[in-house]
């Protein structure tokens, strides 16, 4: 949402009447500019608490966003000690913005050293095989996957 600028500019035309009928005050014109007034001040009040409310959160996305890093063909998250979290599909992130867990397959069959994730979720539509990512195998925390490793 864009600030509604025609709000104040209502704000100030109000003021400046209000400012010229000073010496009628009580009078039904003044007191309808003092309504005007309050009106347009209440609507400019709710455009910058929308703006406010909308910068919070594009700070917040913009730190997450920050807080990513992509390597071996997915996206990993950066912990506050500086170790990665992951891996997450990268797909899912570009297509809805969300961050989708990697589903651990098990290890390739010719290369113990790497480690086959799939994303649970289907990106072919049903057409076919979804991509596989292959992960070397020290990138992975031993402690989320354990003995499958």
């Amino acid at each position: 949402m864009a600030f509604d600028l025609d709000n104040l500019t209502k704000a100030v035309g109000a003021l400046g009447s209000l400012v010229g009928l000073a010496g009628k005050a009580g009078t039904v014109e003044y007191n309808r500019n003092v309504i005007e007034l309050q009106q347009a001040l209440i609507a400019t009040q709710r455009d910058m608490q929308t703006l406010i409310d909308e910068n919070a959160q594009l700070r917040n996305e913009l730190s997450g966003l920050q807080s990513r890093t992509f390597h071996h063909s997915v996206e990993w998250k950066m912990n506050v000690d500086g170790q990665e979290e992951g891996p997450f599909c990268p797909v899912c992130r570009a297509d809805s913005g969300k961050e989708m867990p990697l589903k651990l397959m098990g290890p390739h069959i010719s290369n113990a050293e790497l480690i086959i994730f799939a994303c649970p979720k289907d990106h072919t539509g049903g057409k076919g095989r979804d991509t596989v990512y292959l992960i070397p195998k020290p990138l992975l925390k031993a402690d989320r996957y354990g003995p499958r490793l």
